[in-house]
């Protein structure tokens, strides 16, 4: 998988090609890098001919174009520094919730989520597809009616009808491909109504009417339009219309006959419409349209009487014809025979001599009385002076009966009372009298609109043109509203009078004693009857026993009908009440009753939550009220708690004269005994329950599912879930962190908010094991921490450079370096190994770097060789890790020996030989031969079934010649050739005891033999340098430098080599001690004044002397008893070659190189 990149680094390098084309050794940036962190990375050369150029591209263009960045290149590698980080853990958008089409009505809200996760967080827009961009913003303005949020949200909060359309949701982080997501919105338009209104059924003339026209839906801006009957209603004085946003009203004061009419209120939005419409009837007595006139006419012509009539409501239209000499004889007409009547128009066929006489149309609505006219139909076969005689006569009879004060004939009754005061047992007559009309006239009583005959005590009486009604004797049933109707051939009139008869208040229910619960609602009637209706009224004895008058309040409603009620009875509520009832006839009526009221078991609070400490102990009180006895049950999560000796709970009581007091007593509480507690109290008249939640409070418990989400080199990032709070809200979180391994284990704590469940730890050491674990904290104190987790830190190039270095020529070709590794709080990381540099101190070529393994001790070394003699080479060390090379020590000048000539050729004279040998990848150890006619040698003491690398070296007095070839051996496996009879201990104790004794006394000999003689060489060679005055050769003397760092101890003396040498690298003479060829090591001053300590300009080297026959004898003797019972590896030693002039010795392939370790810092 190839990682994401905000940018692409490309590096270019061009060589000879002609020879070895370059291959770039892989690189990558830090997998997590942030803001302000360097990131730096470096490009090395697997192979390729130099010189090599080094070219940095960032996606496709020339990295000098790219700001906070910096190259450094030297032979065979470049390094690219970026500072800030360019690189991210990032990702590009992917959808969470995609946005869909929306369907919605006009005026109603709408929500569409465009939701995309990415890192960065991607940004959201909205467009709409004519262009126009959705402007986002995190605060809704008030005139703002669309709107953008951070989290992809388009609102608009009231639809209209630009608002559909297409809109398209673009979702980019700048990171691989953006998102788009195009959506329609359609808009469905509310159909515009009238919500309908109605006029009053019943308006007179001169009244005032109002209504109101309010369109269906809300929020929507409209116009309003009144008509009536098509017509728009103009405002007048007597016409007022109003409009507001949300409605409209039409205000008619007073109202005339014109204004009926059919009303309309029409609304309008956009090209939309909507309109109701009603009725307004004004109501009217009739009125003539046409009146009938008198018709002149011959026999068998057909003749038409018009009659028509307007009024509120439609009046009806009737016909009648008036016969006999006295005008008594009324017939009525109606569509049938010669008759026709057609909307008022009566149509006489074919008429006739009998058809001629008056005619009456009576026109009536119900409401106003009736209009009449009698037309008459005269023919004209007589002559002159009668027919004009005639006509006289008929204008003379024709009377026009224009309303019902205009006609004598119309009935009118003469207005009537009864008296005021009457009471049971007395009588009373009302009389009824035709005030106007014709007559005949007939009366009818009614009482309460049913019809009142002559029966019991009532008696009526009707005398041509009146009547009287006679109540004899008036019971109280008497009352009543009583009608006179009188009615002659033209019409009927009606007049009423109320008869109230007086009674005294009489019981129809009477209150007595009454019982009630407390908190209950009472109700109590007080029901009597009487003429008039009496009043009642409560009284309630006092403390005093007074009785004292009632009115009603919020607790308590006195009804005028005789009710009270007591809306929630109390104590206070009980005692003795009277009601009294009176309406000024005769004596008044009172009844008392006793209301008692019984108080069951009930507590004032229902509910309380008590805070526990785990370990302390609870006591939850109930304190009831109400009648005795009452008996308390208490419960625990609705299970009734069992109390006994032996249990945790205890309940304690106390009776008070209103109650009881429960306890219940809870020790040494523990998270067990959080619940919900019940106390049930119960008497005769009820029972009640009292919850109490118990909430033990305790220190929270362990944060869960701890987890190291990201690792830098001096921070790291955790979560962990919330765990349990203890019932008491978490206040913080505490995580506590120290070096899992090597250094001091310090605890350090961050405290985080108790919102949060993550964290970035930060101060850490680069490549470092640290635990970590999370506790939580609360009002109680702190709970566990969380299980331990470890991590380790990405790790950093070392901050410090090697320490104690050391350098020594060990030949004209070679020089000794050994130093220690940084401070352990300077490594960053774990130590792959060191950069051992070297150069000529004359020149100015970059330092040459040899790579070496770090090793498991303190003590490091190299040997640097094939150098050039008698030169000043500048020595220094860098220690690497995983993450890059640390700063280089402090340069140490030493200078290779002298060689007057070339050390060893072919056929070079040489005095012995120095076997080297590795096991594995270890360090070199190395065995002087002094021997040099010597052409074996067994290594002993070796590990079984394990590779060794071995190769030689010769040795004369001009030093060390070139390596021989490098041989890989491998020591059998333990035990290999052994048999069984080796393992009888029979046999091996006694020749094992044997041999030992031999060999301590040949070694005993042989040390005392070499002693003697090396004592006597010594003397001799010194006295014999003395006399001749020869000149030697000194070897450049070693060098030492001494680390700045103050808080390590200063080095004594010169480090220990990891082998066991007898002499020197260049050379190994026989019996020749190592000072006695190179002089003492000379003590640098280092950087804390000290003073330098060298070594005499001057010394005297022994001659080389070989050791006589016998003693190389016996030395091979003691070597070969040492190596038996050990594994051995012989190695052939090449024969020693006859003295001869010294010539130019050949180039020798140097022992190979560790493995090859990361590429070499930048050379210096």
């Amino acid at each position: 998988m190839i990682p994401l990149f905000l940018s692409t680094f490309v590096v270019l390098i061009s060589g000879i090609f002609s020879q070895e084309l370059p291959v770039i050794q892989p690189f990558s940036f830090p997998e997590y890098s942030t803001v302000d962190q360097t990131a730096v990375v470096t490009c090395a050369v697997a192979q390729g001919t130099k010189p090599l150029n080094f070219s940095w591209l960032k996606n496709g263009k020339e990295i000098e174009n790219v700001p906070n960045t910096s190259v450094h290149t030297l032979a065979g590698f470049s390094v690219l520094t970026v500072g800030p980080a360019s690189r991210e853990n990032v990702e590009p958008p992917v959808w969470v919730q995609e946005p869909q089409d929306a369907r919605v009505t006009e005026n109603d809200f709408l929500e569409i989520i465009c939701k995309a996760s990415g890192h960065p967080v991607p940004k959201v827009s909205w467009i709409k597809l004519n262009g126009e961009t959705v402007i986002p913003s995190m605060r809704i303005e008030s005139t703002s009616n669309i709107q953008v949020f951070d989290n992809g949200s388009l609102i608009i909060y009231s639809v209209k009808d630009d608002i559909k359309g297409s809109y398209r949701c673009t979702v980019s982080n700048d990171v691989g491909q953006k998102l788009e997501k195009e959506i329609q919105v359609f808009v469905s338009v509310l159909e515009l109504g009238v919500i309908p209104f109605f006029f009053p059924s019943h308006v007179k003339e001169g009244e005032k009417v109002f209504v109101t026209c309010t369109p269906k839906g809300e929020g929507r801006s409209v116009t309003f339009r009144w008509s009536r009957n098509k017509s728009e209603i103009k405002q007048n004085d007597r016409i007022k219309i109003t409009n507001y946003p949300d409605f409209s009203t039409l205000i008619i004061s007073p109202v005339v006959g014109e204004d009926s009419g059919n009303y309309t209120c029409t609304v309008a939005e956009n090209h939309n419409t909507g309109s109701y419409s009603a009725e307004l009837m004004i109501q009217g007595p009739p009125s003539w349209v046409i009146q009938p006139s008198n018709i002149e006419s011959v026999v068998s012509k057909n003749i038409t009487f018009e009659c028509s009539a307007t009024g509120r409501p439609l009046p009806s239209i009737t016909w009648s014809k008036i016969s006999g000499s006295d005008s008594q004889s009324v017939e009525s007409l109606s569509s049938s025979g010669k008759y026709s009547i057609i909307n008022g128009f009566l149509t006489i066929i074919n008429i006739q001599k009998e058809d001629q006489g008056k005619y009456t149309c009576i026109v009536s609505n119900n409401l106003y009385g009736i209009i009449a006219c009698n037309p008459t139909i005269s023919f004209n076969d007589m002559g002159l002076t009668l027919l004009t005689f005639l006509h006289l006569y008929i204008l003379f009879q024709n009377i026009c009966i224009f309303g019902v004060n205009s006609n004598d004939g119309f009935p009118q009754i003469q207005p009537f009372f009864f008296p005021d005061a009457l009471s049971v047992g007395q009588k009373t007559k009302a009389s009824c009298i035709l005030n106007k009309g014709s007559l005949p006239v007939t009366f009818r009583w009614l009482k309460d609109g049913k019809v009142l005959e002559t029966r019991d005590n009532n008696e009526i009486l009707n005398i041509k043109d009146f009547s009287m009604l006679s109540i004899n004797p008036v019971k109280q049933n008497s009352s009543g509203n009583y009608t006179c109707v009188a009615t002659n051939e033209i019409g009927k009139d009606e007049y009423t009078a109320s008869l109230m008869v007086k009674a005294p208040p009489k019981w129809i229910q009477k209150p007595s004693d009454r019982t009630s619960y407390l908190g209950s609602r009472f109700e109590i009637q007080c029901k009597v009857t009487g003429r008039p209706l009496p009043s009642i009224t409560w009284y309630k004895k006092d403390l005093q026993q007074n009785f004292v008058k009632l009115s009603s309040s919020t607790q308590l409603n006195i009804s005028s009908e005789g009710h009270l009620i007591i809306m929630s009875v109390s104590e206070n509520d009980e005692g003795q009440y009277k009601c009294i009832a009176d309406n000024g006839v005769e004596e008044n009526l009172s009844a008392e009753f006793i209301l008692t009221v019984y108080v069951p078991a009930r507590f004032e609070e229902k509910f309380k939550v008590e805070t526990v400490r785990q370990g302390d102990s609870a006591v939850l009180r109930c304190d009831v009220t109400g009648d005795q006895p009452i008996s308390i049950v208490w419960f625990k999560d609705k299970r009734e708690l069992e109390i006994t000796e032996l249990s945790r709970y205890e309940k304690f009581e106390t009776f008070q004269k209103n109650g009881v007091n429960s306890e219940l007593f809870i020790r040494n509480v523990d998270r067990r005994d959080g619940a919900l507690y019940s106390c049930t109290a119960t008497n005769d008249y009820g029972s009640d329950e009292r919850n109490i939640k118990v909430l033990v409070v305790e220190v929270p418990a362990q944060p869960l599912d701890v987890k190291v989400l990201d690792v830098w080199a001096r921070s790291a990032s955790i979560r962990w879930s919330a765990p349990y709070t203890g019932n008491s809200a978490i206040t913080k979180y505490k995580v506590q962190y120290w070096r899992d391994k090597h250094g001091p284990q310090t605890l350090h704590e961050d405290e985080i908010s108790a919102t949060q469940t993550t964290a970035v730890v930060q101060g850490l050491r680069a490549g470092t094991s640290y635990a970590l674990a999370v506790v939580a904290e609360n009002e109680i104190g702190h709970g566990e921490p969380s299980e331990t987790i470890r991590f380790v830190t990405s790790e950093e190039e070392p901050s410090g450079p090697p320490t104690d270095l050391y350098v020594e020529a060990r030949g004209p070709t070679s020089i000794l370096v050994k130093w220690k590794p940084p401070p352990k709080e300077c490594w960053n990381g774990e130590l792959k190994g060191y950069y051992v540099g070297y150069r000529a101190e004359v020149t100015n070529h970059p330092y040459t770097f040899k790579s070496i393994e770090a090793s498991a001790n303190d003590s490091n070394e190299y040997l640097v060789i094939g150098l050039t003699k008698s030169a000043r080479y500048s020595i220094l060390v860098k220690a690497y890790n995983k993450a890059g090379t640390g700063p280089p020590s402090q340069e140490l000048v030493v200078r290779t020996l002298d060689g007057e000539d070339d050390p060893l050729t072919v056929n070079s004279y040489f005095s012995g030989y120095t076997l080297h040998y590795q096991r594995g990848s270890g360090h070199w150890l190395h065995v002087p031969l002094v021997s040099a006619d010597q052409s074996s040698y067994s290594l002993t003491s070796l590990q079984a079934d394990t590779l060794y690398h071995l190769y030689l070296t010769a040795n004369n007095k001009h030093g060390r010649g070139q390596a021989s070839d490098i041989i890989t051996v491998k020591t059998k496996e333990k035990g290999a050739g052994d048999f069984s009879s080796y393992l009888d201990l029979s046999m091996v104790i006694p020749a094992a005891a044997a041999l030992l004794a031999v060999i301590v006394v040949i070694i005993v000999i042989i040390i005392y033999v070499i002693k003697s003689r090396s004592r006597e060489d010594l003397v001799k060679d010194q006295i014999k340098a003395l006399a001749g005055q020869q000149q030697y050769i000194y070897a450049a003397g070693a060098q030492r430098y001494d680390s700045v760092d103050k808080g390590r101890p200063y080095s004594q003396g010169e480090p220990g080599t990891p082998a066991v040498s007898l002499a020197s690298y260049a050379s190994i003479p026989s019996r020749i001690d190592q000072d006695d060829l190179y002089g003492g090591p000379i003590e640098v001053k280092g950087p804390y004044g000290q003073n330098y300590r060298e070594r005499p300009s001057s010394f005297p080297r022994p001659a080389n002397k070989r050791p006589s026959s016998q003693a190389r004898a016996q030395q091979q003797k003691v070597q070969q008893q040492q190596q038996q019972q050990q594994p051995q590896q012989s190695v052939q030693l090449p024969p020693q070659p006859q003295p001869q002039t010294p010539q130019q010795s050949q180039p020798h392939p140097p022992p190979p190189p560790p493995p090859p370790p990361p590429p070499p810092p930048p050379a210096q």
